[in-house]
């Protein structure tokens, strides 16, 4: 029911958390209507936008076709071809964000406290520098799951800032009771041990919850390229068949 859908999309705000997606699908409703002028001014606008996000990565793919629909062949070659100079940064930044993980910087990214103690700090992370990562991950860092698991390494992190401190009072009180001292610092070594070890593999488990994120938008983001570049060869060879006609 495409004209029905397109009704409500077009009342979903043009500025807000869902006005990405609602352009997308407006644009896919009015093509599927038999309104690709129509789908044309949606992908345009969306097009236009925050090149790291997903539903204007489609939309980039999206209006050229649209375009050639029409038989618009020279808008649509150029469209392509903007497409895939967009993809291409994307690529880079996505490799080099993967590279990032890899090396630890996203836990040290959500680790830092002055992003903790602000109730925005998803958003903050954005304009973390040195952290390109953290640029494509805000529905995954605010997801149930990857919540509950920093939630846990957040915890063992300040276990493990603490027991230190611990075993510093303990050493100072050594000398009034030998015996009992020397079983509480056995005790305090060996659950920084084990604090270590839980929070490696707390910490590998949210650097893979990254990790397949990003690779996955990289594998579409070559979908989107290979299909690009499938189109701008197309587009061009039908402009020089309309120039010998």
């Amino acid at each position: 029911q495409y004209n029905r859908a397109i009704v409500y999309l077009n009342r979903v705000r043009l500025d807000g958390p869902f006005s990405n997606r609602a352009l997308l699908s407006a644009g896919w409703a009015n093509m599927s209507a038999g309104q690709p002028k129509k789908a044309i001014v949606s992908w345009g606008v969306l097009a236009k936008r925050d090149a790291t996000d997903r539903a204007t990565q489609e939309a980039m793919l999206a209006l050229p076709y649209a375009h050639s629909q029409l038989g618009l062949h020279e808008q649509a070659a150029a469209h392509y071809t903007r497409a895939l100079n967009a993809y291409a940064g994307q690529f880079d930044k996505l490799s080099q964000s993967i590279r990032s993980i890899e090396d630890g910087r996203l836990l040290d990214a959500l680790s830092r406290d002055e992003v903790r103690e602000d109730e925005d700090w998803i958003i903050r992370l954005r304009a973390l520098p040195n952290a390109p990562e953290t640029y494509y991950l805000l529905e995954l860092l605010a997801s149930n799951d990857f919540q509950t698991g920093l939630e846990n390494y957040l915890d063992l992190l300040d276990l493990r800032r603490r027991l230190p401190a611990w075993a510093a009072r303990v050493a100072a009180y050594h000398a009034s009771n030998e015996d009992a001292l020397d079983s509480l610092s056995a005790r305090i070594e060996a659950n920084y041990a084990a604090i270590e070890n839980l929070m490696a593999r707390q910490g590998r488990l949210l650097e893979k919850l990254a990790t397949d994120e990003l690779t996955a938008r990289l594998r579409r983001l070559d979908v989107y390229a290979s299909k690009a570049r499938f189109g701008l060869a197309d587009s061009r060879d039908r402009i020089q068949r309309e120039a010998r006609q």
